[in-house]
């Protein structure tokens, strides 16, 4: 036991941090949510991708309020350390608290978003707490497009008009807005040719530090899959590409990538690529064996386009991100290689002309793309009563002013106002940060403290 069970939002993060939740792996932590619904008594719904509405019917008092939603998703980016054995389909985190934060041993925590499945099961325990009707909502692959929100948001399950989402971090930061992201495909079709006579090299690139979000555009060493296409592009004599794999996820930066290459020189090719690898980096070249590989054109194909698709901030304002694209990962396939990542921006608009320059730079060397929606914009509303009541608590109980933020990523917060008209909601969270990356990290006194506060703000709500 890590944290502390009186508290039932500590305790509940505990135990949905012994299920395995990464995205498409929900329904473990789906029937667990439902046991418990069950066990309390409550009205409850969970379909067929596993999402779960509970309803809480309102405390004595409040009969005539409202209805509220509270929502979160179960899912987690499941990332880790190159050298760490975890199986995200089987294991339990390994929770560790250092200097009042936690995290997870050479993983992702799932802070996001455990934090808001943590405080909904903890409500729901919270028998004397008051609070109008409440409809908790907990959705499945938030992280790979918020399949689960627009699933329950057209399900006609959901009473509430007004929502606290509970996807966000910065304790008096509320978030009132989100920018948008559609999924990316790059297929490049590639051509073969025997080998004859090449030796074959197998380099694994590793060591790669984990990038903070800023405005700043970020160069090739803050990308595996990017750094190790630079590599072989400058290292030197006639090689061709076997394989390329890299990254685990459309929504996180890869740490890692591996390439199979054959070359003539290939002890040439070994200095080059190692006298080139910045400090700090792992390169390990190892003998390898293959029959064909991409012939040259093709090879040198594939390395040009990854090195001239953007990644990270495309543009920005002095205060904030305008555009972003993310490459996450890499694979051979039959047909040649799928480069699989994600665009950012703040709005549906910027997404379009930013997606119409990455087709266009496929275009050239005869890519293929596609794009799936992952989340919408959310845009602002003036008039928000929830907002104005959390600002009044936040200057009461902590004696601070709110601040509002519009979150450069995708909140379900979008889906829920596209299929409820005039819905009022805000999203808040506590300290934490790092997301979808192994250092991420939860402030535990924060944890607690947000907590308080929404049972505060629900009783309120009357």
């Amino acid at each position: 036991m890590v944290l502390d069970h009186s508290k039932p939002h500590q305790k509940y993060f505990e135990r949905i941090c012994a299920i395995p939740h990464v995205s498409y792996n929900e329904k473990a932590l789906s029937d667990y949510i439902v046991s418990r619904a069950r066990e309390l008594g409550y009205w409850h719904h969970q379909d067929e991708l596993h999402n779960v509405i509970v309803r809480v019917p309102a405390s004595p008092g409040y009969e005539d309020s409202e209805p509220l939603m509270l929502q979160g998703h179960m899912d987690m980016v499941g990332t880790k350390l190159p050298d760490c054995g975890h199986d995200f389909d089987t294991d339990p985190l390994r929770l560790y608290v250092e200097d009042g934060v936690l995290r997870a041993r050479g993983t992702t925590l799932g802070a996001d978003d455990g934090v808001a499945v943590a405080y909904m099961l903890a409500i729901m325990d919270e028998r004397e707490a008051p609070h109008p009707p409440l409809d908790c909502v907990f959705t499945v692959q938030e992280e790979v497009g918020c399949v689960g929100a627009r699933a329950t948001a057209e399900s006609g399950f959901i009473r509430a008009r007004r929502m606290i989402g509970l996807d966000a971090a910065g304790e008096h930061v509320t978030v009132v807005g989100n920018y948008c992201s559609d999924k990316l495909i790059t297929d490049l079709p590639l051509r073969r040719a025997p080998l004859a006579g090449e030796r074959v090299l197998r380099a694994e690139l590793s060591g790669i530090a984990p990038p903070s979000f800023g405005l700043e555009a970020l160069d090739e060493r803050a990308n595996a899959v990017k750094y190790l296409a630079w590599l072989l592009q400058n290292a030197g004599g006639e090689l061709r590409l076997i394989s390329l794999c890299g990254g685990t996820a459309e929504n996180a930066h890869p740490l890692s990538c591996t390439a199979e290459l054959a070359a003539w020189d290939a002890d040439s090719v070994r200095a080059h690529l190692t006298e080139l690898t910045d400090k700090g980096l792992r390169l390990e070249l190892t003998e390898s064996t293959a029959e064909e590989a991409f012939d040259a054109e093709s090879t040198a194909a594939a390395l040009a386009m990854i090195g001239e698709l953007p990644n990270g901030t495309i543009e920005h304002t002095d205060e904030y991100m305008l555009t972003s694209n993310l490459i996450g990962m890499v694979e051979t396939t039959a047909e040649g290689l799928r480069l699989t990542g994600s665009t950012r921006c703040r709005s549906s608009e910027l997404n379009g002309a930013l997606l119409a320059s990455l087709r266009a730079a496929a275009d050239k060397y005869g890519a293929r793309q596609s794009t799936e929606v992952r989340y919408r914009s959310w845009d602002y509303m003036e008039n928000s009563p929830l907002r104005e009541l959390f600002a009044r608590l936040v200057r009461s109980e902590w004696e601070r002013e709110i601040r509002e933020e519009i979150c450069p990523g995708g909140l379900e917060i979008s889906d829920y106002a596209a299929a409820i008209p005039g819905l009022d909601a805000i999203a808040i969270g506590p300290l934490s940060g790092d997301y979808h990356v192994p250092a991420e990290w939860l402030d535990i006194a924060s944890f607690d403290r947000v907590y308080d506060m929404l049972l505060k703000m629900l009783e309120n709500l009357k």
